[in-house]
């Protein structure tokens, strides 16, 4: 078991900074932001764990979970409709209450909330800052990680995304598309984005196009006689919009082009016509987080980096369908000359 003088040596610092950095309750801060941070990697690294929190673990427990998540996050719209309820209603099970945890700009705020004991578990959705996840591992915050990675020790519930579009590039197929094409926007690199890729690449037909780039250009790309006859999008939120955009251009959906794309959301459920999709088993994946983050709290299970991925399930609708049929044209013929009559 490492000690405060394992870390304290690690970090070329004295034990009493390496104490103040590691307290992360109201009135201990007299260590520099970037201090803190190099101590609480090197600490998060090593295994340690200080001893106050072993301490607060033998107090009495407070019955509340943390749903950790960015301010701005829609934690209870989108793809994470209904999410809150049946965590809430799995944590009930077990005489447990949901709290939530926004992350605000005050950094002084969600830290208080995070170790001063008003929580016994974490659940932390995507996206989350780094410093988090190490927080909690180093105060010893029963944790699971939802919807993201992370190299730190610490249980993860993910959504299997190679799965969705080896789904969705085979439903293609099966209605009788051979040129599929993978659109998304640009984005700032979720694990997710990496993954649909790679899928796409192995399981679509060879030479399949994939495109990363602004919706706006794409129904341009969806004329001519080598343009995909089916579009899968990164999310349903590309999906709405590229149906937007390929209608106002005369590309008709699906009589044209094909469309579908990954997660659910009641918008795609709602357009018309509705969105052909794989759903991120959201629900799923917050239930078997909380269970998991129950028997941390119990001892029913030791912490570590385990990774539990579940599959989502296809949703026919009326996006997709078979690819339009090209007119064949009959070469015209001449007509034959009447008789002349002598």
């Amino acid at each position: 078991m490492p000690t405060i003088d394992d870390v304290a040596r690690a970090c070329r610092v004295s034990k009493g900074t390496v104490s103040k950095a590691l307290d992360q309750r109201p009135g201990r801060r007299e260590v520099s932001a970037a201090t803190r941070a190099r101590i609480i990697a090197v600490a998060t690294d090593l295994g340690y764990e200080p001893a106050w929190r072993l301490r607060q673990r033998a107090r009495r427990r407070s019955g509340n979970i943390g749903l950790v998540y960015a301010a701005r996050s829609p934690v209870q719209t989108g793809v994470y409709d209904g999410f809150a309820h049946a965590v809430a209603d799995a944590l009930a099970q077990d005489d447990r209450r949901l709290l939530f945890v926004p992350l605000g700009a005050d950094s002084t705020q969600w830290h208080r909330a995070l170790t001063d004991q008003r929580i016994d578990g974490c659940l932390v959705i995507d996206p989350a800052p780094a410093e988090v996840n190490r927080l909690l591992a180093i105060a010893g915050v029963p944790t699971v990680l939802i919807n993201q990675v992370s190299s730190l020790g610490i249980p993860q519930v993910r959504a299997d995304d190679a799965r969705a579009i080896q789904l969705l590039v085979a439903h293609c197929q099966a209605l009788g598309h051979r040129r599929i094409a993978y659109v998304m926007r640009p984005r700032l690199g979720h694990p997710s984005e990496q993954e649909r890729q790679a899928a796409f690449r192995t399981a679509a037909p060879r030479g399949s196009p994939l495109w990363i780039e602004e919706l706006a250009g794409i129904p341009g790309r969806c004329r001519g006689a080598d343009a995909p006859t089916a579009l899968i999008a990164y999310n349903a939120h590309d999906g709405i919009d590229l149906l937007r955009l390929l209608t106002a251009s005369g590309v008709r959906v699906p009589q044209d082009m094909t469309l579908v794309a990954c997660d659910d959301t009641l918008e795609a459920r709602l357009v018309q016509p509705a969105l052909t999709v794989v759903d991120t088993p959201i629900l799923a994946m917050g239930v078997r987080a909380a269970e998991i983050v129950e028997d941390l709290i119990e001892g029913r299970r030791q912490p570590g980096p385990d990774i539990i991925v579940l599959a989502g399930q296809l949703h026919i609708r009326e996006s997709s369908g078979p690819p339009p049929v090209k007119k064949s044209v009959r070469p015209r013929t001449k007509k034959k000359a009447a008789p002349r009559h002598a």
